[in-house]
């Protein structure tokens, strides 16, 4: 099953910083992208292992197409507007 995983990186101030996701096939692939890319990020990885990220675990029903008009109505930000039309 397609899997999400909303990761928020907390700052020194208990503010949220940013938010990285991490999309897989599966879970264990979406946990796999996490583990690369904290490996990678000089700023990601040392918040990840000292717990300063809040992670949220998502099932989805599938993951989105790379093209805008799908992108934005996978994240809900198409306008009614635009969905009226068919796309952005």
């Amino acid at each position: 099953m397609p899997f999400a995983i909303h990761s928020f990186m907390i700052g020194t101030d208990d503010q949220i910083r940013l938010c990285h996701v991490f999309y897989g096939a599966t879970k264990h692939e979406a946990l796999n992208h996490q583990k690369d890319h904290a490996r990678e990020c000089p700023y990601y990885g040392p918040a990840l292992a000292k717990g300063e990220v809040i992670d949220i675990e998502e099932e989805l029903d599938a993951l989105p197409q790379p093209e805008m008009d799908e992108l934005l109505e996978f994240l809900d930000l198409m306008d009614e507007e635009d969905e009226e039309d068919g796309g952005a």
